[in-house]
């Protein structure tokens, strides 16, 4: 005769338990898989030793650069040379701060292309001004004679 009992029903082999979806806890009371901690942090044999900085800030962007680029790229389009002079300066004051940061703070691409635009902003509207004091000077030489 078989072992079978039909009242107790067919065999069922232990269940395991399911871990749980990635990103969420176990419940209450279940330990966490192997590898990682139940509450979260660095896994065992991971961890900073004690006093450990959690490393350096990222560096920042310097305001000064930014201020050239967007005046740089202004002189050129239309403020001329209101805006111009301030890029090359500001270009300027940038660049001392980037060098005076220690690697802290980033940005001297950004004064660069500042300080070119400054400067080429400030030659077109050059060229601007003398071009329109040379045809009013020979509108007014044309008209006296």
């Amino acid at each position: 005769m078989s072992d079978f009992d039909p009242a107790s029903g067919p065999q069922q082999p232990p269940q395991q338990p399911q871990q749980p979806p990635y990103g969420q806890q176990p419940p209450y009371g279940q330990q966490a898989p192997y590898g990682y901690s139940q509450y979260g942090g660095y896994p065992p044999g991971y961890e900073p030793w004690p006093g450990a900085s959690q490393g350096y800030p990222p560096p920042s962007q310097s305001g000064n650069a930014i201020g050239a680029l967007v005046c740089g790229i202004l002189s050129v389009t239309s403020c001329g040379p209101f805006t111009a002079i301030p890029a090359i300066i500001l270009a300027k004051k940038a660049d001392e701060e980037i060098a005076a940061g220690n690697g802290r703070v980033k940005g001297s691409e950004l004064a660069k292309v500042g300080r070119i635009t400054g400067w080429v902003g400030l030659a077109i509207w050059g060229f601007v001004i003398m071009f329109y004091g040379l045809f009013l000077m020979a509108a007014l030489v044309g008209a006296a004679a």
